[in-house]
């Protein structure tokens, strides 16, 4: 008795409470306004913004020449339909909705600045005088401007871009009766617009499949994605401080993301019934007891076709916090239009006003009562039941894998019965590692957490940890070949790929350490002759890079070819490669010398003889025949001097540059200068040189 007694007087409080909460018109939480008469907590009104005006350009006159490009360039520009929502705007209205959707269509990169956005994305065409005489009018402008920008998002709702890119300045041009305009758009965000478009589509389709929704009616499809959309949604509280490039004001936010305002609430409900052939559009307007209090409230729900019946429908309003109250997730469930404007407390009714689109969408009003949710308990029960999710587990607790690499997780739901299978797949950081339906994509190295969450119960979750790894794929050098000098460093630049590669160490051998030694890259030269530098990645072995060193010796470093009196003498000349002058030879005697082009040292590096150094053949009184090859471009101070019986020179190319002076005094007067050369031009500038070093005698013959 006194325990019955006591919960008498328990709900009676309760209920005294309730009503002067209501009757005082007190707010349950902040920023939404009384609450109605079962006190489910509300989100904010507000989630639906004004958009801002781009500026509008001082309008430009054009010359007889640019218009006529103008007019050319507009009639080439594409020509797009308007969609459902466009149909509803004014006639101005649609021309800039078809000036916003071209600009959209071909955006500019995220970063791109605005003025190469404008020259090189921007989108022109040809507007009546009537649109370009209203853009100009400022105040009239920013309500059309927010009545086009609805419709071309609610027109594309698949297409993230058209909220989440940036307007540039409208420019606007004329030249007698022909007036147009210019706009470009920028993406507000570094992401991949695509991708994002496609992953929608995605959890669109995974979301359908995984309800039970065979077999049934119309209104019960609708309620079971209802009543699925409300559980798989969070409401994004901290819209305020966001740009409006934001995910959560799309129906991507709330499918993918799991996070939205009511805008993405309103365009996923519609985007999931669309899907099922019910028709549904998105309704905007304000919340508040007045039109001036309603349009500085924005807010969006729907209105949804049942068989030939409008309903008006609130799932934002209807995501309760207290999910287990199925009277208070079914308030605003296919309600006439009268009784949303017209709520028990009026500080929460749904206004269709300006600026919203909602202001054009008297008709088709909400009339019809019967597909309530009172009328599905009593005649669809099975479809108002809702088994929720109580676990989840996945295949894989951690995963790693390479970059670029996918590998699937799977997840499955406890209660295997739960009504709604659904389940939203969420990463800690897209950059390192994305997912989309369970399928993770390595993007870059690191440390990513997946999350798995069931739909019905979005504190239900199971993770996986995810390390991404970028192998070095690839190995090179800066150099394939280096010549080098005894005593020479030099450094070999390698290039990893990809650049990302986590381990980019390299180990550096040498085949002949003796010859040349390498250490971090820095090749040091130690004795004549080659070796092959390799760089090897230290992640993976079979990936190398060499490059093949030649040492010559040092500068002014003698080289003696032959012995006794065949030994011939060469020293090794300053700069880079290997080259060589010719010193003598040891014979004193010698009749007949044929000077090479190119030696070998002792370890096999090559030289090319350039030179015919000073004094070389001096005094070899018994010097009749001498050639000398292509490859020399210098003869240096007497080095042929006093070679009196020297009667015969043979000079196997025209590429001799320099002959110093008393090269050639005191051979043979009689000599036969032979010079070898196509060029006849060349031929004589060669004579020349060796005339005045002493040759002014000698006969000269060129032979092609």
């Amino acid at each position: 008795m006194k325990r019955s007694l006591k919960n008498r007087i328990r709900s009676v409080v309760c209920m005294l409470i309730v009503f002067v909460l209501v009757a005082s018109g007190i707010p349950f939480v902040e920023g939404t306004g009384p609450v109605t008469a079962r006190a489910a907590s509300r989100h904010p009104a507000c989630g639906h913004r004004v958009v801002e005006v781009p500026k509008v350009l001082e309008p430009v006159e054009l010359d007889e020449d640019t218009a006529e490009e103008f007019n050319r360039a507009a009639l080439l520009s594409p020509a797009y339909k308007l969609g459902e929502y466009a149909n509803l705007l004014s006639d101005n209205e649609k021309e800039i909705y078809k000036l916003c959707l071209g600009a959209i269509e071909n955006y500019a990169p995220y970063g791109t600045d605005q003025q190469t956005a404008f020259d090189k994305y921007g989108y022109l065409m040809e507007i009546s005088a009537s649109t370009f005489s209203l853009i100009q009018n400022t105040a009239d402008f920013t309500t059309l401007y927010n009545h086009m920008t609805e419709a071309t998002v609610y027109d594309h709702i698949d297409k993230v871009q058209f909220m989440m890119c940036e307007k540039t300045t409208i420019s606007l041009y004329y030249r007698g009766a022909k007036y147009y305009a210019k706009m470009a758009a920028i993406a507000g965000t570094a992401d991949n617009y695509s991708a994002m478009n496609q992953k929608l589509v995605n959890a669109r389709t995974r979301l359908l499949s995984s309800l039970p929704l065979d077999g049934k009616t119309d209104e019960e499809i609708e309620l079971i994605i209802h009543d699925a959309l409300i559980d798989n949604v969070t409401y994004f509280e901290p819209y305020r401080s966001v740009p409006m490039q934001h995910t959560c004001f799309t129906a991507y936010g709330a499918l993918v993301d799991g996070s939205a305002v009511c805008d993405g609430y309103a365009q996923a409900f519609a985007y999931l019934l669309q899907a099922k052939n019910i028709d549904a559009i998105v309704v905007t307007g304000g919340i508040g007891d007045s039109e001036g209090t309603a349009k500085n409230n924005g807010h969006a729900w729907n209105r949804v076709k049942i068989r030939s019946d409008w309903y008006e429908v609130d799932t934002t309003w209807d995501d309760s916090d207290n999910p287990q109250d199925e009277e208070a997730r079914h308030e605003f469930f296919n309600i006439t239009t009268n009784k949303i404007e017209n709520l028990p407390n009026p500080k929460n009714n749904h206004l269709r006003v300006d600026p919203y689109l909602g202001r054009y969408m008297d008709q088709p009003a909400a009339t019809a009562t019967t597909y309530t949710y009172d009328y599905m308990k009593q005649h669809h029960h099975d479809s108002t039941i809702n088994t929720h999710a109580t676990s989840i587990t996945t295949n894989m607790s951690s995963a790693n894998i390479k970059k670029g690499e996918t590998v699937t997780a799977t997840a499955t739901i406890v209660p295997a019965n739960a009504t709604n299978k659904y389940v939203k797949w969420l990463t800690s950081d897209a950059s390192v590692a994305d997912v989309d339906g369970g399928v993770i994509t390595g993007n870059s190295s690191g440390t990513a957490t997946i999350t798995a969450v069931a739909g019905s119960n979005t504190n239900v979750k199971a993770t996986i940890k995810v390390t991404v790894h970028v192998p070095v794929t690839g190995l090179a050098l800066d150099k394939n070949d280096l010549s080098m000098k005894v005593g020479d460093s030099s450094t070999l630049a390698p290039t990893i790929t990809p650049a990302d590669a986590d381990n980019k160490d390299i180990i550096w051998t040498s085949t002949n350490p003796g010859v040349a030694s390498v250490e971090n890259g820095i090749v040091s030269a130690l004795n004549s002759g080659t070796t092959t530098i390799t760089a090897t990645s230290a992640e993976n072995g079979a990936i190398t890079a060499t490059c093949k060193v030649t040492v010559s010796k040092k500068q002014g470093t003698d080289i003696v070819i032959g012995t006794g009196k065949s030994a011939n003498t060469y020293r090794v000349l300053e700069g880079a490669g290997n080259t060589v002058s010719y010193e003598g030879c040891a014979d004193k005697k010698v009749k007949s010398l044929t000077i090479p082009s190119e030696i070998t040292d002792e370890n096999g590096v090559k030289y090319t003889v350039k030179e015919l150094g000073k004094g070389a053949l001096k005094g070899r009184k018994k010097l009749k025949k001498l050639t000398i090859p292509a490859t020399v471009t210098v003869i240096r101070k007497k080095a042929m001097k006093d070679c009196g019986k020297l009667k015969k020179i043979v000079f196997e190319g025209d590429t001799l540059e320099k002959v110093e002076s008393g090269a050639l005094s005191g051979i043979a007067k009689d000599a036969k200068i032979t010079i070898k050369s196509s060029s006849k031009s060349k031929y004589k500038k060669i004579v020349k040189k060796l005339k005045k070093a002493g040759a002014k005698n000698a006969n000269f013959k060129r032979k092609k």
